[in-house]
């Protein structure tokens, strides 16, 4: 049975009336989440822009209470939708026939792998298996980098490791402790999350170089930057904070913030995109007036915004989590 908004708001409001008629006050911990009806557009992640251009891959968020996710793709130019697999963080293959994803539907779920679907005929191919994620196609397409968590390592035990495979799934080894992955536009680096301290808040975003096997920091902040990503031509960075959405030069220099609402505080961050004449950045965006009142359980879209930080402009339009009740 499909409800409409206007018979799911009053269910709601006679729902609160009845069973929280006590109210919850100020004291939230009584209280719990009433989902709504229809939960099927609320949160929108993971960007990834087409190597044409014309679409853009994401994360669309679907159930309740733990959040499971879809991966669609959004025709730009007709603003339409559609489904075409179970999970999270979409990778273009260089020639746009393929995606490789993460097959965990959601945070809960450390156990799915990495899957690849051939767009032409909806073919899935299975990777890897257990704790591994967030896949990053290189730039030639004979390999995919991606993040296995809590797995142990030569060098000892680490939450999350960087490894690389081949695009059949073969030959799976270790790179280097870090997480979020991203190739560099020529196939030399990879731009990923390093743990600099003890704590999450200590995140910063790092490159690895195959030349060398060196590492360079680039970030140095007392709040975790998050999910780095390439523009096209290799000169900039731009990346997720908990400051808001950031760009910088790909040594570190000249950081700039683009938006202080491109900021998921809540540890939903992934990616931004540069589309590929490096235009425009695909990102995710807390729907609120201004970053003060940002809260828990508001909406989070897709935004185009230019690279220097002018032009923001919705693309999608998810709805809100959910109600609040008192038992």
């Amino acid at each position: 049975m499909t409800l409409s908004a206007r018979p799911r708001s009053f269910l709601v409001a006679a729902w609160l009336f009845a069973m929280g008629s006590a109210g919850c006050g100020e004291d939230r911990s009584v209280c719990y989440r009433l989902p709504v009806v229809d939960t099927s557009n609320f949160v929108d992640l993971d960007p990834a822009w087409s190597p044409d251009g014309k679409s853009i891959a994401y994360s669309h968020r679907i159930g309740q209470p733990y959040p499971e996710y879809e991966i669609r793709i959004l025709d730009v130019a007709s603003d339409t939708s559609r489904s075409v697999a179970r999970g999270r963080y979409p990778s273009w293959s260089p020639d746009g026939r393929r995606i490789a994803y993460s097959v965990s539907r959601h945070a809960e779920d450390m156990d799915g792998g990495v899957n690849i679907i051939d767009l032409r005929d909806n073919t899935i191919i299975s990777l890897t298996s257990g704790p591994t994620h967030d896949p990053s196609w290189s730039p030639d397409g004979a390999l995919i980098a991606y993040e296995v968590a809590t797995v142990a390592i030569a060098a000892g035990a680490a939450d999350h490791g960087i490894w690389l495979m081949n695009r059949d799934g073969s030959d799976q080894r270790f790179l280097v402790e870090g997480r979020a992955p991203a190739w560099s536009p020529d196939g030399s680096r990879i731009a990923f999350v390093k743990l600099a301290g003890g704590s999450p808040a200590e995140e910063e975003v790092a490159v690895f170089s195959f030349e060398d096997s060196s590492i360079t920091q680039l970030t140095r902040n007392s709040h975790a930057d998050l999910a780095p990503t390439w523009s096209p031509d290799g000169k900039r960075i731009s990346w997720h904070s908990r400051r808001g959405l950031w760009s910088m030069n790909s040594d570190g220099s000249d950081p700039r913030l683009l938006d202080p609402l491109g900021s998921l505080s809540w540890g939903l961050s992934s990616s931004p995109s540069f589309s590929p004449e490096g235009t425009l950045i695909v990102y995710e965006r807390y729907n609120a007036p201004n970053v003060d009142v940002v809260k828990l359980d508001d909406p989070i879209s897709l935004w185009t915004i230019r690279p220097d930080g002018t032009g923001a402009r919705q693309l999608t339009d998810p709805g809100r989590e959910a109600y609040y009740g008192c038992p």
